[in-house]
């Protein structure tokens, strides 16, 4: 894709429009064709990689219909002093309305570059019924702008998104009723501020986004009331500190905080942030693309293409038919790059992942972060890459060396990834986010000098540690699907996980520990594969993966 630059006064312009369009008080209201559509698309100025909610609400007076939300947008990228067009994006979802339906959802944008423009459109089949409200982002540039955070308040000052300043960041007044109904808009800023009345006035969906973001990582600070009566909490009640951990997350009770300790946003672990032009994993068995082969092959194509050709049906005086002769060399060529590609590096997607989750087998539930690096040898998978609605992929290329190309996101189903977030022999980073129901487990049982632990993961574990409030047990040795067997206790505690280091999170913000014995009452397992990993395609290669699990087996310790 060819970069269309522009002036720097034109791209002042568009931004001020946008900035505009998504200032204080950005909620419109139209009605159409007996369609009453409510867009609201106010959100953080400043954020970081992740999700920005566009919260939409309609009501259908008439007959039921089908109809299409749009976000269609540009992706604006800068270097060299100037700004390009870095590709289009295409955010879109269909909704099925029944006469007197009242639907409200929140339209998730992917956003990962330096500014975004989206512009929100509402159609029938083929036909445009309305234009609403464009949604401007800009990411938060090192050392010059701080990721904001949201402030939920229901005073009357904050009704119409009021925004106030607080250091060199830019941070956003809501009221609750404003609030996203999906987490993954949450992503994008730094942390959430509020009070337990606000709390109260959030209906269930919004509460569930809220519980799910600190699930995943999030930081919320409650200016009243503890909040431990609202979230899950896998930690010990501890006077000392001013914060408890709900999976992933923390929800503060100071409130200050947050503030002095809340991360730029929920994929900030608390290290810096490193962009890669390659492959954030490595991946055993994928190196650079044979640039010298590919080379080779196309100046030989050049050459019998052109002067050799020429020159032999010259002798022959046959000139006529370079239109043949043409055709068929080109078509010879490219058989030969197919079949070079495919014997060189196959079909398969190949992949490394580094994942770890917090299962709580309690209540059922389970937060995953993972990192991931993808190579599609071959060809792209057909389709794009497929997630659930509520997992995060936020990708984690270099913004300014990743391939210019257009993003098409289907919210209909499930998120579908259809175009342009992994392309064919390209490296592909991305990093995951999700919160999800899990019947999966270990099961033990305690006998007078030992302890029995039944395999119900559905996985391979490669190494256990598991302690209860005496005692720590382990193995490292295979456990299998299904498998009963006993634990010795540990020989030298805590030191078998020092050995396998879980890069992404090593010295970040999360709080289980992959190289010590577990709290009481939970265990830390490292598995074959992960189940609660989401891949996005049918099948994937997996090499030197590390997936960690720590899991509580009873209730709160």
């Amino acid at each position: 894709m060819k970069r269309r630059r522009l002036p720097t006064a034109w791209l002042a312009w568009l931004t001020m429009v946008g900035c505009c369009n998504a200032g204080v008080g950005n909620k419109q209201v139209e009605n159409v064709e007996s369609l009453q559509i409510s867009v609201d698309t106010e959100w953080v100025e400043h954020g970081a990689p992740g999700y920005v909610p566009i919260r939409v609400e309609i009501a259908n007076l008439g007959e039921a219909r089908q109809i299409e939300i749009l976000g269609l947008g540009a992706r604006w990228g800068s270097g060299g002093g100037s700004y390009y067009i870095r590709g289009e994006l295409k955010v879109s979802q269909r909704l099925f309305l029944r006469r007197g339906d009242r639907q409200r959802l929140t339209l998730s944008v992917p956003v990962n570059i330096d500014s975004e423009t989206v512009t929100i459109r509402v159609q029938e089949g083929w036909r445009t019924l309305a234009m609403m409200n464009s949604m401007h982002f800009r990411r938060a540039s090192s050392g010059r702008e701080q990721v904001g955070s949201l402030v939920v308040s229901s005073s009357e000052r904050t009704e119409m998104g009021t925004r106030s300043r607080r250091g060199s960041g830019s941070d956003l007044r809501l009221s609750p009723d404003r609030l996203p109904t999906n987490w993954l808009g949450y992503s994008s800023i730094k942390n959430v501020v509020m009070g337990s009345g606000a709390w109260q006035q959030l209906d269930e969906a919004q509460k569930d986004a809220l519980r799910r973001w600190v699930a995943c990582g999030g930081e919320l600070v409650m200016t009243e009331g503890n909040g431990r009566d609202l979230f899950r909490s896998q930690g010990a009640a501890d006077a000392s500190r001013n914060f408890f951990t709900s999976f992933l997350g923390r929800v503060w009770t100071d409130p200050d905080g947050g503030s002095r300790w809340g991360t730029d946003s929920l994929l900030d672990n608390g290290t810096p942030r490193r962009w890669t032009r390659g492959f954030a994993l490595p991946i055993e068995g994928v190196g650079d693309v044979p640039a010298r082969a590919y080379a080779g092959i196309l100046i030989l194509f050049a050459l019998i293409i052109g002067p050799a050709n020429y020159w032999v049906l010259w002798r022959r005086r046959r000139h006529v038919l370079l239109v043949l002769t043409s055709p068929l060399i080109a078509a010879v060529f490219i058989a030969m790059l197919a079949f070079y590609s495919i014997f060189h590096e196959g079909t398969a997607i190949r992949g490394r992942v580094e994942s770890f989750t917090v299962l709580d087998q309690a209540a059922r539930q389970a937060a995953t972060r993972a990192s991931v690096s993808f190579y599609a040898a071959g060809m792209a998978p057909a389709g794009g890459l497929r997630f659930s609605r509520d997992t995060a992929v936020i990708l984690n290329n270099d913004p300014k060396a990743s391939t210019e190309a257009n993003h098409t996101v289907d919210l209909t189903d499930t998120q579908r990834l259809a175009e342009g977030f992994i392309q064919a022999r390209t490296p592909c980073n991305f990093e995951q986010a999700s919160f999800r129901a899990a019947r999966e487990r270990l099961s033990f049982t305690r006998h007078a000098d030992h302890v029995t632990v039944v395999n119900g993961l559905g996985v391979t574990v490669n190494a256990l540690v598991y302690r209860d409030s005496l005692t720590v047990f382990s193995t490292d040795t295979p456990l299998r699907p299904g498998e009963r067997r006993d634990l010795p206790v540990a020989k030298d505690e805590p030191g078998l996980l020092d050995k396998t280091r879980l890069r992404p999170w090593d010295g970040g913000k999360f709080h289980g520990s992959l190289y010590s014995a577990p709290p009481a009452g939970a265990y830390v397992a490292l598995l074959e594969r992960s189940p609660f990993w989401e891949s996005g395609v049918p099948e994937i290669e997996e090499r030197d993966s590390f997936h960690a699990v720590l899991g509580y087996v009873g209730g709160e310790p």
